[in-house]
């Protein structure tokens, strides 16, 4: 997870921790923008706000590397997201769900009551690097 949040703003990492968090609570990413706003006791969370940070998260790779083998992979983290009236909908590319609810299985997940006090970046990629 710290490899997957480097480069982005503290709302970015946020949005992905709740697009997993949602995820993992029922299987379906899929929330309302004021239970995101509520979570992270975020004042204002503005449709321009959404776009930005939504376009930042959709361009997420993750990467298998092997260099004694010769090999590389690479793939998206998402397949498309979609914001409508106040709702998000995130779809995961389908390499990234068994991951995802693998994270739920080993306890490796971030804890929002934690995270959702944290008022930098950089604060959640030390949380993420000192929990793993």
């Amino acid at each position: 997870m710290a490899k997957l949040n480097q480069g982005l703003t503290l709302n970015q990492m946020q949005l992905l921790a709740f697009a997993i968090y949602s995820t993992q609570k029922n299987g379906v990413t899929e929330f309302r923008k004021a239970d995101f706003e509520k979570k992270f006791s975020i004042d204002q969370y503005r449709t321009d706000d959404a776009k930005k940070d939504s376009r930042r998260i959709l361009s997420l790779q993750v990467g298998l590397e092997d260099l004694e083998d010769d090999t590389f992979e690479y793939w998206n983290v998402f397949q498309r997201m979609k914001y409508s009236g106040g709702l998000f909908k995130f779809v995961w590319s389908e390499e990234m769900v068994p991951h995802i609810l693998e994270l739920k299985e080993k306890f490796v997940t971030t804890d929002l009551t934690i995270t959702s006090q944290f008022k930098s970046g950089f604060s959640w990629t030390l949380y993420d690097y000192l929990k793993a």
